[in-house]
């Protein structure tokens, strides 16, 4: 999935920010994360249900999520800027529970561009669509 992306992004074809956490858990990145739970092999509770809050309560703290937090809106906020256009589309590909943890934060990081785009007079709405890979791939061959 990520090559694909990286290709697409090299091409111009797609805008991608995003980060691996996995090299994180793996000891590569920000210190201060160390003890985050980042799947749900590790994490606490009796079920899915509970180990899964447990991956988003701990992830959520995460330097990690913060940064990529701040580098998505960023990066939309500087497309919005430079754009004539009126929409910006955000499309995620499907994944596993960090991917749907980032996924569920779009809809507020686009609420406050929107708000936050509107108060300087560079009205944009933005639109998110998930979807499978293979759907990404017709989308975006």
């Amino acid at each position: 999935v990520f090559e694909h992306c990286e290709r697409l992004r090299e091409a111009g074809r797609i805008v991608l920010a995003f980060d691996r956490p996995r090299q994180l858990e793996l000891g590569i990145g920000d210190p201060g994360d160390t003890n985050i739970i980042w799947s749900m092999e590790k994490a606490p509770g009796a079920t899915d249900q509970a180990k899964w809050d447990a991956v988003q309560a701990s992830v959520k703290t995460s330097r990690w999520f913060q940064s990529f937090r701040g580098r998505v809106k960023g990066m939309i906020l500087g497309i919005a800027q430079k754009s004539d256009g009126h929409e910006i589309r955000l499309v995620c590909i499907n994944g596993g529970p960090i991917t749907n943890l980032e996924q569920q934060q779009m809809t507020s990081i686009a609420t406050e561009l929107e708000r936050e785009l509107g108060e300087v007079n560079r009205h944009r709405r933005i639109t998110i669509e998930c979807v499978s890979y293979a759907t990404f791939c017709r989308l975006f061959p």
